[in-house]
């Protein structure tokens, strides 16, 4: 595997963010596996996530998505940890094919996700025709559509270069060239309007979204918060790394832009590990699944604790009495005279 790197990409991480890098790699793991585990099991056998339809298949298929990605994330483990690329060339090809088909799908999902609520918004009479059938069939298109186009490209740039994978000392990953001046102007053209047409559309979405949240009845607002909250994840996640790639040409040589895009890189991986965290902080259902089929938390229904609280009440009433009793006897009994007098 070809070793030359640019100068940001050549300057290894130090003890500390080695370390840091093998402790975020793990937690991000476990944590996309554990909580998107449980999004598929909400969404699949209970139907604990209460939203339309629609919504619901396409949370369901990018907590796919949010695993593929921790299965690529726990794959780079032995090379980070080793400082050296275990793999073959084909593996890290197709690790790259899986890798991007699950980036670029969770992107496409999520401008989905927000078409879907605002036509559901705009449109409701039309939105209520859609179902579940209809999620399975956007989901399946868009897989399809964004495994073919990962597969085309990558075998693309292979054949235009042999050595067009290395392995990079600042990530301790397999990196890919990125497109250069041989690469022809109408497939730069095509790569570059596939990734920024699915982000335009989410910016897009996401300002109309939050124009009518104050708008939105009780039983679209939760669905309102959860997309948004979805949204914001994805621009938190994903904007140190384009702010990379905006200014690398002027501070490419600078000592920190290689600490940047080290983990502007791994940055990324907290926008496939925190969704399932959003969905319980905005969906009441889905937090009450998580209670009582996870953490095995008994929860009472309102009649239930109407009457917990009366009886608690009654109880605290009893007690006040029966210790009012008391008081008052003690007082007669010492106000009684005594027998021996």
């Amino acid at each position: 595997m070809n070793n030359s790197t640019v100068d940001y990409k050549s300057i290894p991480p130090n003890y500390p963010e080695w370390i840091l890098m093998i402790v975020w790699s793990i937690s991000i793991f476990i944590t996309s596996l554990i909580g998107n585990t449980v999004v598929l099991l909400a969404t699949l056998r209970y139907n604990a996530i209460k939203l339309d339809e629609i919504s619901v298949v396409l949370i369901r298929n990018i907590a796919v998505a949010d695993l593929g990605v921790a299965i690529y994330v726990v794959s780079t483990l032995p090379g980070i940890i080793t400082k050296k690329y275990p793999y073959s060339d084909f593996f890290c090809t197709f690790s790259k094919i899986w890798l991007y088909s699950c980036l670029m799908t969770e992107v496409v999902l999520v401008a989905a996700l927000s078409i879907s609520k605002l036509l559901w918004i705009l449109k409701p009479l039309q939105a209520l025709s859609r179902s579940k059938k209809n999620g399975r069939i956007i989901g399946l298109l868009i897989w399809l559509v964004i495994v073919c186009f990962a597969t085309a490209t990558t075998i693309s740039r292979e054949s235009a270069n042999d050595n067009w994978t290395f392995f990079e000392s600042s990530l301790y990953q397999c990196s890919r060239q990125n497109l250069n001046k041989s690469s022809g102007i109408l497939f730069k053209s095509i790569v570059m309007s596939f990734n920024a047409v699915p982000q335009v559309v989410i910016t897009v979405a996401t300002v109309w979204l939050l124009a009518l949240v104050s708008k939105a009845g009780k039983i679209h607002r939760q669905g309102l918060v959860t997309i948004l909250l979805v949204c914001a994840l994805f621009f938190i996640s994903h904007a140190p790394y384009g702010c990379l790639y905006q200014i690398m040409k002027l501070f490419v040589k600078a000592d920190w832009m290689s600490v940047f895009y080290m983990w502007s890189y791994y940055i990324v991986y907290l926008n496939y590990a925190a969704n399932p965290f959003l969905y319980y902080a905005s969906i009441d259902s889905f937090q009450r699944f998580v209670k009582q089929r996870v953490l095995k938390i008994e929860l009472l229904s309102s009649s239930e604790r109407s009457t917990s609280h009366s009886r608690a009440s009654n109880m605290r009433l009893g007690s006040l009495a029966r210790s009012k009793d008391l008081t008052q006897y003690s007082v007669l009994r010492r106000a009684r005279p005594s027998v021996r007098e």
